[in-house]
């Protein structure tokens, strides 16, 4: 095995080795912001990556924290140590260049998650924790859910107080209120504007209460994995509407925009873990209606104890 702190010429080897959005991140690792560690087996083939990168402060000032984007080593590599040499190779690098605290989110089919959780704590990060659990379906499972059989069937009448709108009908004033969010009436976390350019607009739905022209709740949905599946990302009601159905015409709302126009895509549906009624609905709706379940999992490290 070969460990080696990559410059871009020779990161090109290492591009299968992580997703094709963070390719671009290979071909700037300069050791100042942008640190990439790669591992070779006996004949000098990548078989590990590790790929960190700095954190700045909305004035442009580097943080002393750092994100950890990349972590994978290939199957047949595994169990050699392969990973803790990367990350031992990284950490001095880290530390060498004042970073205090790296943290990291991963997406992990549930199979995975006793495999990577125990590879986490031995590296030294805290006790992973899971802020998502990710339905992933495709026509033929989401289709077996009794929601959806209902919905399709025309058995659920959406409440005629409200309006079910793509991002194209929002009027200005709604879009201003989205944007300023007064008073923090939704989690930043959950914003519809986060990742709007690749919003799909046909399934990112919003309620809007007819009468009063308030927004009541939304759910986003992105394109992914290039076009291939849709990612609902977010799901919100405002405070004032959870105690009507609003929700649940949300989701199928969205849910039947995808099997209209987007049959041959499959999707992925993200809930928080700490959301305890979107995880009930959730539970309930995917009942024997997904392929497989995912979990994103969070945690970092601390150089300074």
């Amino acid at each position: 095995m070969r460990l080696m702190i990559l410059k871009p010429e020779q990161s090109f080897g290492f591009l299968p080795l992580t997703f094709q959005t963070n390719r671009q991140y290979l071909f700037h690792c300069d050791k100042e912001n942008i640190i990439a560690v790669g591992a070779s087996d006996e004949d000098d083939k990548p078989c590990g990556l590790f790929l960190a990168l700095a954190t700045f402060d909305p004035n442009g000032k580097k943080n002393d924290t750092w994100y950890l984007l990349n972590i994978f080593v290939k199957e047949d590599a595994r169990r050699r140590g392969i990973g803790r040499g990367l990350w031992n190779e990284l950490k001095k690098e880290l530390e060498n260049s004042g970073c205090k605290k790296i943290g990291y989110q991963a997406v992990l089919r549930e199979e995975r998650l006793e495999e990577v959780i125990p590879f986490s704590i031995a590296m030294g990060f805290e006790q992973p924790r899971k802020i998502a659990q990710i339905f992933a379906f495709q026509k033929d499972t989401i289709e077996k859910s009794a929601f959806v059989k209902g919905t399709l069937a025309g058995a659920f009448q959406p409440d005629a107080q409200f309006r079910y709108v793509s991002f194209d009908m929002l009027s200005q004033g709604q879009l201003s209120e989205l944007e300023r969010n007064e008073g923090d009436w939704y989690p930043q976390f959950v914003s519809p504007l986060i990742g709007k350019e690749k919003a799909n607009q046909k399934c990112t739905i919003f309620a809007v209460d007819s009468e009063k022209g308030k927004i009541a709740g939304w759910i986003t949905a992105l394109d992914v994995n290039n076009d291939t599946r849709i990612l609902y990302r977010s799901f919100f009601t405002r405070q004032e509407y959870r105690e009507t159905p609003v929700g649940f015409f949300i989701f199928v709302a969205a849910i039947n925009n995808h099997l209209k126009y987007y049959r041959e895509r499959g999707g992925l549906s993200s809930i928080p873990t700490d959301n305890e009624r979107a995880m009930r609905f959730g539970t309930l709706f995917f009942r024997n209606a997904y392929d497989h379940i995912s979990y994103e999992i969070e945690s970092h490290y601390d150089f300074t104890k």
